[in-house]
């Protein structure tokens, strides 16, 4: 068993989401974790995630902008506030005590999150599960929202369909998720491009703050960065980029992480490895994650089936899935 732990299924480029997880099954991608780095994808994701017994989904805001139409028309902190109640109902048991619903009526007033405290949230995970949701027992599954993320600093220029954001709001956002990340006891998925000082520095000092559970989305640093990383007890997932020709400094970093601080992600419909992207394929899709397992094998001098139970038990564990 594989697991993507990082594709975009609600990304324009899946037209056919039941042949994208029949494609990864049939070649032992039996789960997937769809991203929502908007509040439009995050919804689509944990739309799939109630439908699909073997999709999870995360919710976060990306460090620039690439909400749809209706999304831009709200402020950040309106949209961080949408992301709390998302998490809020998410997490709620059937049985809400007093200090939960008043925490309820605070984020619909639309005050501060600060205001807000969901630490007895974990309390009560347990929810009901869509009927969509075949063949799971309700009594033992209890989420479909896994992650926060991605979220992160970004400073180059974005794209035309993305908005770009200011550093200064980045950071507001970066920081405000990694609240939530501890609030709600989840993992956080760290995107950083062009901005590895400034994330590693909020990581730090967010670190000392309160330890939290964290992965580098897509590694492309240096192995010195990997090393500090390590230090703060962050995961790091690699994606096709591992399996490039000039990508021989991701390998390096490969070959010196230990493998149970190692997670996999094809981050499709993008990055399409090596041997498929010569073979003419255009879209990612998770089925190619083999390809990026088949490579750290190689690199780790490690059996197939061994290093796939190996990433397989590091994303069970880092994301608490009910598996």
């Amino acid at each position: 068993m594989i697991i993507d732990s990082h594709t975009h299924l609600a990304d324009k480029d899946f037209i056919d989401i039941d042949l994208v997880l029949k494609n990864a099954k049939s070649v032992g991608v039996d789960y997937v974790i769809s991203i929502g780095c908007s509040l439009s994808e995050a919804s689509k994701s944990l739309e799939m995630a109630q439908k699909y017994k073997n999709v999870f989904s995360t919710i976060g805001l990306y460090p620039h902008d690439n909400g749809d139409k209706n999304e831009r028309e709200l402020t950040s902190e309106a949209r961080l506030l949408q992301v709390n109640e998302i998490l809020m109902n998410e997490f709620e048991g059937e049985d809400i005590d007093v200090n939960e619903r008043e925490n309820e009526e605070i984020y619909k007033k639309g005050e501060n999150m600060d205001n807000v405290n969901v630490e007895n949230l974990r309390l009560s995970r347990k929810k009901k599960v869509s009927s969509e949701k075949e063949n799971i027992d309700n009594s033992t599954y209890d989420r479909n929202i896994v992650a926060i993320g991605e979220c992160g600093l970004d400073f180059t220029e974005p794209p035309p369909w993305e908005i770009k954001r200011s550093r200064k709001e980045q950071e507001f956002l970066f920081r405000k998720q990694i609240d939530l990340a501890r609030k709600y006891d989840l993992p956080l998925i760290i995107h950083s491009r062009s901005a590895v000082n400034d994330t590693l520095a909020i990581l730090n000092e967010e670190m000392n703050k309160k330890r939290f559970k964290a992965v580098w989305h897509c590694y492309t640093e240096s192995l010195e960065t990997s090393k500090i990383l390590l230090d703060l007890g962050i995961f790091i997932s690699f994606t096709g980029i591992l399996t490039y020709k000039n990508s021989d400094n991701v390998r390096d970093v490969a070959e010196y992480v230990p493998l149970n601080h190692i997670m996999v992600e094809t981050d499709s419909p993008f990055l399409v490895p090596y041997n498929a992207r010569k073979k003419g394929v255009k879209v990612n899709e998770p089925k190619y994650v083999l390809e990026i397992v088949e490579k750290l094998a190689d690199i780790k001098d490690v059996n197939l089936n061994e290093i796939s139970e190996i990433l397989t038990r590091n994303t069970i564990d880092f994301f608490n899935l009910p598996i």
